[in-house]
């Protein structure tokens, strides 16, 4: 097997699983049920699949983040959730003073860094 075969291959059965996961998400969430089930039941209810996994992987982390941090987070703990950087800073605006604090204010190519906030 060549590695253009190799490639091609793998696209191909990525492809076809990307489609039955995505399906199965769908069927899931006709039933009434969503997409990424929050991991913590005190945490505020969020709606979309974006705004849960992003609560999700927040919740993983430790230490101060940003936009990329967050957007790799969710790549490899939800790899089939299609995520967008422009989507993903809006949930971010809009979970400020919710579940997480500003440390630093972006402004241009530099990014906003987020923590965590800590619940009392």
């Amino acid at each position: 097997m060549h590695e253009r075969e190799y490639k091609r291959l793998r696209a191909t059965i990525e492809a076809d699983y990307r489609k039955k996961i995505d399906a199965l998400d769908l069927i899931y969430n006709m039933a009434g049920g969503s997409a990424i089930p929050s991991s913590n039941g005190n945490r505020s209810q969020v709606k979309g699949a974006l705004a849960q996994g992003v609560v999700a992987a927040i919740s993983q982390t430790t230490g101060d983040f940003n936009v990329r941090d967050l957007e790799e987070s969710l790549r490899i703990m939800y790899p089939t959730l299609p995520v967008k950087r422009a989507s993903l800073s809006n949930t971010l605006k809009r979970l400020e003073g919710k579940e997480i604090e500003v440390v630093e204010r972006g402004s241009g190519k530099r990014a906003s860094v987020f923590r965590r906030k800590m619940k009392a």
